[in-house]
């Protein structure tokens, strides 16, 4: 029987989030899907005439790299090897 492809979990770092990777992690553990990838659900900034591209550059990288940081720790921990977009 042929595995399904990837199995895609979404994160921003909520514990919620965290909740949902755990959950996938042990799906996946059980050998039901290829690869496991991590995806960071951008939270948008609120429109405004006083934010610049610079500055929703560093709020996407800073809100990206703590949402990564945080799955990265229970990814590990739960001994999964996940791929992050």
């Amino acid at each position: 029987m042929t595995k399904p492809g990837r199995l895609i979990v979404p994160v921003d770092g909520s514990e919620c989030a965290l909740r949902a990777l755990a959950g996938a992690c042990s799906r996946f553990r059980r050998g039901g899907y290829s690869e496991l990838v991590v995806l960071h659900a951008q939270q948008p900034l609120p429109t405004s005439r006083f934010v610049t591209r610079g500055m929703i550059r560093q709020h996407q990288e800073q809100a990206s790299n703590e949402a990564f940081s945080k799955a990265t720790r229970l990814v590990e921990k739960l001994k999964v090897t996940a791929t992050f977009t």
